[in-house]
């Protein structure tokens, strides 16, 4: 791995943790919080299922 790399993975992570910390410490309310958090990643989710889905009929051979 090269220097270039490694300091793009260390970016990388420190916006996630940043991002994540700055979600946790908001002034709003825990429960407020964790039902974004959780709407987004059911959002995520079902992105991921609807392109795995349509990769997947995409690639069977007609019978």
């Amino acid at each position: 791995m090269n220097h270039l790399s490694k300091t793009l993975t260390a970016v990388a992570a420190g916006l996630a943790a940043g991002a994540t910390l700055g979600r946790l410490f908001a002034p709003e309310k825990g429960s407020d919080t964790r039902k974004k958090i959780m709407a987004a990643c059911k959002k995520m989710m079902a992105k991921g299922d609807n392109a795995f889905g349509k990769a997947k009929a995409t690639k069977q051979e007609p019978a």
